[in-house]
């Protein structure tokens, strides 16, 4: 039987990210393509973060994806070739 009482990571880290950048969720959900509400329930860690839209955040908030995701506890900006490496996989 399928479990629907899945609970993902609340992405701590995303949610700073996006308010450093003076980003609101609409603004953020628009560039994944998604409706605000859906988006907020990503943050809370409600629904699941996709790896492709997770690179495109990446990409967005200058960052990696161990920091959206909480497996790093450091911001650190992307390097050229970690950049470089998404925008290739994003063309995919």
């Amino acid at each position: 039987m399928l479990d629907t009482n899945i609970n993902y990571l609340r992405l701590n880290n995303l949610i700073e990210l996006r308010k450093n950048n003076y980003l609101k969720q609409i603004e953020v959900a628009n560039y994944l393509s998604y409706d605000r509400s859906y988006y907020s329930k990503i943050e809370n860690g409600v629904y699941e973060l996709k790896i492709h839209n997770a690179c495109k955040l990446c990409l967005l908030l200058n960052c990696n994806l161990y920091y959206i995701y909480g497996i790093k506890r450091h911001y650190e900006p992307l390097d050229n070739e970690t950049r470089s490496s998404i925008e290739k996989f994003l063309k995919k």
